[in-house]
């Protein structure tokens, strides 16, 4: 899975860098959106981690944009809007 986006050689710097930038969020918000209920836990945990942006490519997500006050955007749109 990780192939097309992190090279082998690169993984164990990658996830160290994950693992010291990672923040342990406690789902305190429980949503039910019901557009694809599977999706709910994602929305959960932004909600709950006071997120400023979920990034998918799930079509699903992308619909709900903005939700409660997050943006919703393909990691293409972030980097277009945020990253040049």
């Amino acid at each position: 899975m990780f192939d097309r986006y992190v090279p082998l050689d690169r993984r164990p710097n990658f996830f160290a860098n994950f693992v010291e930038l990672a923040e342990s969020i406690t789902v305190t918000d429980r949503i039910q959106a019901r557009r694809h209920p599977p999706d709910d836990k994602f929305l959960s945990l932004a909600v709950s981690g006071n997120a400023d942006f979920i990034l998918t490519g799930d079509d699903d997500l992308l619909a709900l944009h903005p939700f409660q006050g997050i943006d919703v955007l393909k990691p293409t749109d972030y980097l277009a809007r945020y990253a040049g």
